[in-house]
């Protein structure tokens, strides 16, 4: 009895601090003292109404990358707890422009091939799945060595990843059914399209460029 009482007692004070530590109220002040030990820095954060916590100019650090972005919009962390709590799905983030950099002492050493690209994907989608709510993002650079990538808007909804561009229009989602991977993209202007699918080492491809059907597999 008593160490029902003294287990339950513990855990309605865990309760209770967590929900003290992520009030909306005074959070930010909380999220400054804690954000140096994950790599997260920003210029400033508030509140936008109850719900939402905004950070302006964020970035985080991580030894083979460093991700900021002028603006960040998620649920406060006591509405996004109470909802995985809950099961309910908790908000949607809102990025504003974004620049990706990938370091030099990334790895190298990966291992190649298709097989591998597939598993690292699957892992990748996952975590997502798992921890990433609904996000919409503005336009955004990925620079790595030697190499830029420039996108128009990025989204990330039911396990899919969209994104637009220039030159192209695509959609990476993951068939689980299937045990596979679509990727499906377009031009602006609709003068090609195409589809690939991948499944474990095999890469399908098929589509059309200028209204002529074009075809290949890899493994």
């Amino acid at each position: 009895m008593f160490r029902t009482f003294v287990r339950t007692a513990t855990f309605a004070s865990a309760l209770l601090l967590l929900a003290t530590l992520t009030c909306p109220y005074w959070f930010p002040s909380t999220l400054r003292l804690l954000a140096p030990s994950i790599g997260l820095d920003f210029q400033s954060a508030h509140r936008n109404g109850y719900a939402r916590l905004v950070l302006e100019n964020p970035s985080l650090s991580r030894p083979n990358f460093s991700v900021s972005a002028s603006r960040l919009e998620t649920a406060a962390p006591n509405v996004w707890l109470a909802k995985k709590l809950l099961r309910r799905p908790p908000g949607h983030i809102a990025i504003g422009h974004w620049r990706l950099l990938v370091s030099t002492n990334a790895s190298v050493d990966a291992p190649a091939g298709l097989l591998p690209l597939s598993q690292s994907l699957a892992s990748l989608n996952n975590r997502l799945v798992r921890h990433l709510p609904p996000a919409d993002a503005a336009s955004g650079v990925v620079l790595w060595p030697g190499h830029t990538l420039a996108f128009d808007a990025l989204r990330w909804a039911d396990a899919t990843l969209s994104v637009r561009h220039s030159l192209a229009q695509a959609a990476l989602h993951r068939d689980i059914p299937g045990n596979r991977w679509i990727l499906v993209a377009r031009s602006p202007s609709e003068t090609w399209y195409a589809t690939a699918f991948l499944r474990d080492a095999n890469l399908s491809h098929n589509g059309t460029v200028l209204g002529q059907p074009l075809s290949a597999t890899a493994a």
